[in-house]
Parts: structure tokens; sequence; C-alpha cells
């Protein structure tokens, strides 16, 4: 694999899903700590994505969704800001990495309703 982020990683990683964004193995960290920390991001992005996604303008719904990926890798890779992953990624990466990350967070709590800010 492709490996185009070369910066600082956690060791060892936080628990999470592994995804491949641009041919690259990643692990998004899912603890409730993350959660909590991601939240504020969550809360600004996501009514932002919900009106790209309904205007149909996937420019902005790819930005949207860099900050809500990025969010969730930063916790294991510090030097992985929104703009390198802007860099990279791709918009199907990011809505695997989505859709890992809230099938993750199912497996683990056993229960869609225990994050729903996930899910919406």
């Amino acid at each position: 694999m492709a490996n185009w982020y070369s910066g600082k990683i956690r060791d060892p990683l936080l628990a999470g899903p592994r995804v491949v964004i641009a041919g690259q193995e990643f692990q998004l960290a899912s603890s409730d700590e993350t959660i909590e920390h991601a939240t504020p991001v969550l809360a600004l992005v996501h009514p932002l994505l919900d009106e790209a996604v309904l205007r149909g303008d996937v420019e902005a719904q790819f930005d949207c969704e860099v900050w809500i990926v990025a969010a969730f890798l930063r916790p294991n890779y510090p030097g992985l800001d929104p703009d390198i992953l802007r860099e990279h990624a791709g918009l199907f990466d990011l809505h695997d990495a989505i859709y890992a990350l809230a099938n993750y967070r199912v497996d683990v709590t056993g229960s869609m309703a225990a994050k729903p800010e996930l899910l919406n």
C-alpha cells in the first residue's frame, strides 16, 4: 500500500475501525473520549453536510466529510490535519470511513441509539 502519511503515529493506537484512505491503512479512534472531543466538530459540520447533500454540492460534501474523518484520525495520527487529508482522500474513501466508524460504534455498543450523532 502507498504511504502518503509519514507523520507522527500514536503508540499504541486507540481502538477503532481500520480503513484504507488513498491506499494507506489507518485506524480511526472511536473511544468515548474521542467522541467527546469530536462532538464540537460534528455539531458544526453536520448541518453543513446535510445542506450540501440536499443541494447536490459534492465539493462542499467532500469538505465536510474531510473534517469529520480528520476528527477521528487525529487522536491516532496527530500530524494528519484536514488539509493533508483533503489532498489525498477521495469522496468514497471518506464515505467508507464514516460508514466504518458508525458500524464500529454499533458493534461495540450493541445499539445504534448509543451514539446517534454518528448515524444522522
